[in-house]
């Protein structure tokens, strides 16, 4: 504290139990009160500081550098506690989606009240257009498949039934469209395919996030720099950024909406960045290889970076066996477990296809791809 403020010398009062702040810390004195605001689910910065060990006179005396000022104040004990309770920021998918995450430090996620009504005028319309599709064979209408059912439990994290095959990017040109009834795109739409064996590069994701966004109509009005993709993987990374460098990310009817040298990033280069649509490759397939890399995947900030880059809408690429995989340990589990989340908010079919990966996949084999949107059902049920 004597670093962020040398000419005070805060004095914490109220609470001694020293519980870190969900929202927000403080520290009070005679002469001095600290606000501070900051996200407890980012991930932490990165530096290269040690101050314990640091010799220059200047930087040892600003301790502060060597991480968070937020998760400074924070640990000061205070009888002040306070908790976000609506966000401007997430949409009501979105916060549905991380509510686990920041319940963990006694937030709640909720959307704001406009964006929650579009909410229930997307429902309203949603549930209309099924109706009126109701009297219509399940084969006449494979978008519509299985959608009256809400949260399907387990059956939500196999394959779609009834859902017949079409080509790509009429299915996946389904992500971008409102739909029959809908008033805008889904926030959240899921793209699952049963590909095993990536880990470090997923040549299959790659290939469908460029049919993706070929499959785009010019009336998505995407304009310049406001589609972004964004990977855990730093090989899947260089992968699309090949396929940019090619021209292959940058169909004509939306030409740079995605600018290949500064869009494609980890996810941990798009922490403090946003898009108005992100593509997420999860990219590692191979279960195998979950388990191999628990510690990565065990960072609870990562997630909630990972799945609240976009403004608008969020396209999540990602393999079966990783939405269903049940790791061992507990902590991973939770954490693959917004996965499945995700998967009970993305239940509404779209469609199926059929893709072959390019020259990573040497067996030549055609993998199903399955192509989801929200299931407002499913979003009511979690309110």
């Amino acid at each position: 504290m004597g670093g962020l403020f040398p000419h005070q010398q805060p004095r914490a009062t109220g609470s001694a139990s020293g519980a870190p702040a969900a929202g927000g810390g403080g520290g009070t004195s005679p002469g001095v009160q600290v606000l501070a605001v900051g996200d407890p689910k980012q991930l932490k910065p990165i530096t290269t500081l040690d101050a314990r060990t640091e010799l220059r006179p200047e930087v040892a005396a600003q301790p502060h550098l060597a991480g968070s000022a937020y998760e400074l104040l924070a640990t000061v004990p205070s009888g002040v506690r306070s908790a976000i309770s609506e966000t401007n920021r997430f949409g009501p998918v979105t916060a549905l989606l991380l509510t686990p995450m920041y319940e963990e430090d006694g937030i709640r996620l909720q959307a704001s009240r406009r964006a929650l009504a579009l909410q229930e005028q997307q429902r309203q319309a949603q549930a209309q257009a099924e109706a009126e599709a109701g009297a219509e064979a399940p084969e006449q209408q494979p978008q519509q498949a299985s959608s009256r059912g809400g949260i399907r439990s387990s059956a939500a994290l196999r394959r779609a039934p009834g859902l017949a095959l079409e080509s790509a990017r009429e299915v996946l040109a389904r992500v971008w469209s409102s739909g029959p009834g809908l008033v805008a795109p889904d926030e959240l739409a899921l793209v699952v395919h049963d590909e095993v064996e990536s880990d470090k590069a997923n040549e299959l994701e790659a290939q469908i996030v460029r049919e993706l966004l070929w499959s785009a109509p010019a009336g998505a009005l995407l304009p310049p720099g406001s589609v972004g993709i964004a990977t855990l993987r730093s090989g899947q990374k260089q992968l699309l950024q090949a396929a940019g460098a090619r021209g292959e990310l940058e169909p004509p009817a939306n030409r740079g909406a995605l600018r290949p040298e500064q869009d494609i990033a980890t996810v941990h280069s798009y922490q403090g960045g946003e898009r108005r649509v992100m593509i997420l490759s999860f990219c590692t397939s191979a279960p195998d290889q979950l388990d191999a890399n628990d510690e990565y995947y065990i960072n609870p900030n990562l997630f909630t970076v990972m799945l609240s880059r976009h403004k608008s809408q969020l396209v999540l690429v990602v393999g079966r066996k990783v939405l269903s995989h049940l790791h061992p340990d507990a902590q991973v589990k939770a954490r693959l477990g917004l996965l499945r989340r995700a998967r009970e908010l993305a239940s509404r079919p779209l469609g199926a296809f059929e893709m072959e990966a390019g020259g990573g996949d040497s067996t030549g084999k055609r993998h199903r791809v399955e192509v989801f949107g929200v299931c407002q059902d499913a979003v009511r049920r979690l309110q």
